[in-house]
This record gives C-alpha cells, structure tokens and sequence, in this order.
C-alpha cells in the first residue's frame, strides 16, 4: 500500500506531524510505502514565500497585523477567495505528482491542499481515498472548512462541533488524540531522568527549568531567562532556541552575566530527553510542546500565543489548572517559584495533568489511516 502524506512549511508543527505519522506507519506496517510530499513543491517562490515565511513572521513577530488578517480572511467569501488562488499555483504540480506516483491513499494536513487535491482526484476519476487531519486541537481557522466535502480527523470534541458549525457532515469526522513523536508515549522512569540530567550536565539535587518555543524558539525567550536568572531561585536553566539565531546569541550573552548554569541550545532532536529532566516548562501556546509536556506531567507557564488559532491550547491548560498563562517576566519568576516549591500546588497540578489523561495519538491515527 502506498500512502503519501501533503504538508506545507507554514510552521513547524504540519511537518513534524506528517514525519511522526510516516515514522508511525513504517514502524507499524511492513506492507507501507509511505511518501511525504511537500504541497508547494515546484510552486512560484512567491506563493512559497507568502505561505511559509509570511505566516511565520507575520504571527510570531507582528501581532496586531496578523489579527487583522486572521479576522479579516475568516469571512467567507474572503477565505473561499485564498483557497481558489492558492489551488490555482499549486494544482498542477500536485495533478503531476499524483499521477506519477499513483498512491492508494493521500492524507492532508494543511488547509490549502484539500481542494485542489480533492479535485484532482474527481477530475482524474482515480480511486484513490483522502484524509484530512486538522492539526490545530481546540480552535482554528475557519479556512480548514471551506471545502466541506471531505473526511476529517480532529483531536477534540470541540473542533468536531467547530467543524459541523461550518458544514461538515460529522459522520465523516472522527475523533482521536493528537499527534505527537512517538518518543511522546510515556514519561522516563526516575532512573532514567536521573541518567539525562548527568548525560546533559544538570544536577541530581536541583531543578532545572526548560525554556522552549517549537522551531522558532520563545519569544522574548531571552527576557524571561534573565528574570529567572537574576532572581534568587536556586535553580539551573535551559533555553531551546530553534532555528532563531537571534534568540541564540542574545541567550548566550545572558548567560555570561550570571553565575547559574544556563544552556543555551539550537534546535535539537534530544527535546524528549530535555523535558523529562525539566521541573517547568515554559512556552508559547503551540499544541505540540504544550501536549508533550503534559504527557511528561511537566507543568506549564505558557507566556504567549498565536491569536486565534492556539487560544483553545491556552484555554484548555487553565480551564483544567494544568499550569499558567503569564507574559510578564518578572510575574512568570513568582509563577515557575510556585511550582517548584509550593508544595501543594504542585500536587494539584500533577493531580489535574493526570485526571485529563494525555495521549499520544499519533498510533492510533496510523490505525486508523490504513483501515481508511
């Protein structure tokens, strides 16, 4: 069976879903050839660039102009209207790739695949079944929904609902946990946290605070490492900083003014090892980090989002008390202070983490794509 995975580069998070789905189904199914394929490929670099680094830096570095946009294009008529010029640049290309390859099945997990690749398929008369797996969990744009006519995996009862409000037939919608590396599965045992901290250089007998944004890094990432830095807290820090080299080298040079251990990383593929060995994790509003620490029982201060697509994340984390959403630096010192030494707090925090019951979908979403 041969299965092709679309993606675009608007973000980390719909690549990092479709390599955990591929890893999945190799790892499950020996009978899989499992294709990833990038939708933009062989696309105008300009509709590449709008795409991939306009959504990056437009929701990451300006707020007020990505709200206004956000809001704007989820009118209807404007929305339907992005669909069809973006179906436009690329439908050729995919048309191309998809008669060559001829997959069994084509699963999507960007919203500006879905039309064109369901219109290939008609229009071509090939047999070949399409999933969508909306990789947001709580809330989205309404722009996932603007060809309703399609079969749809969400994470959460909340986006099924979501998506029924904007015409999709909720019999065509299945619910099932989120997408996570299979790393993500269960947290380490204490022996094996205690084996980390000496593998990365941290201390057996203090906390060490993580400090994470996804690919991008944290915003302000390097103000919120110096609070904690200059503050009497006695404990060590680690800072991953992605592919952002600004907030690497600022990160360093905060470093070299104090005297606890800071470290400052790149991007990394140790993240899992990171977060077990971490007392706190402090982040942005992204599903993946949120729900991988979660999984770890890490408690989390959350110190910005993306308006208003992530706002569900934020929402489900106090709405459950499973951490904080604080973007000021000094009030995120008290914060991370309460949840390494407030006893009682960090009791209920790991009470509430448990009683949601995180897990790693990204097995059974496998499953359920090679029934399909």
């Amino acid at each position: 069976m041969k299965i092709s995975i679309m993606y675009v580069r608007a973000g980390a998070g719909h690549i990092s879903a479709a390599r955990a789905l591929a890893d999945e189904l190799n790892n499950l199914y020996k009978d899989v050839n499992v294709l990833l394929y990038d939708g933009l490929e062989g696309s105008p670099g300009f509709v590449r660039n709008i795409i991939e680094k306009g959504y990056s830096v437009a929701s990451n570095f300006f707020h007020p102009i990505w709200m206004g946009i956000y809001a704007f294009s989820k009118l209807y008529f404007v929305r339907k209207i992005e669909v069809d010029i973006v179906s436009k640049y690329v439908k050729e290309n995919l048309r191309k790739y998809i008669l060559k390859e001829r997959p069994d099945k084509i699963v999507i997990d960007h919203f500006f695949l879905i039309k064109p690749v369901y219109e290939i398929i008609k229009e071509e008369n090939l047999g070949i079944k399409v999933l969508v797996i909306a990789t947001d969990p709580f809330t989205c744009h309404p722009i996932w929904f603007t060809y309703p006519d399609m079969d749809l995996v969400v994470f959460s009862d909340r986006m099924k609902d979501y998506a029924v409000k904007h015409g999709v037939n909720s019999s065509r919608i299945t619910v099932l946990p989120i997408i996570l590396n299979r790393k993500f599965n269960s947290p380490m045992s204490r022996e094996e946290i205690e084996e980390a901290k000496v593998k990365y250089g941290f201390s057996l007998d203090k906390h060490m605070v993580l400090i994470a944004g996804g690919g991008e890094g944290l915003a302000k990432g390097e103000v919120f490492l110096e609070e904690i830095a200059k503050s009497s807290l006695d404990v060590e820090l680690a800072i991953v900083c992605g592919r952002n080299e600004v907030l690497k080298k600022r990160s360093e040079e905060v470093a070299k003014k104090y005297s606890k251990k800071i470290v400052v990383y790149g991007f990394v593929d140790f993240m899992y090892d990171l977060m077990n060995v971490s007392s706190v994790v402090i982040t942005k509003g992204g599903p993946a980090t949120i729900m991988e620490a979660l999984i770890l029982e890490k408690p989390l201060i959350i110190t910005s989002y993306i308006w208003e697509q992530e706002k569900g994340n934020v929402e489900f984390v106090e709405e459950n008390h499973l951490g904080f959403y604080e973007k000021h630096p000094k009030k995120v010192v008290e914060k991370v202070r309460k949840l390494l030494f407030d006893e009682n707090q960090v009791k209920v925090f790991r009470e509430n983490i448990k009683k949601v019951g995180i897990k790693n979908g990204t097995s059974d979403i496998a499953k359920f794509i090679y029934s399909f």
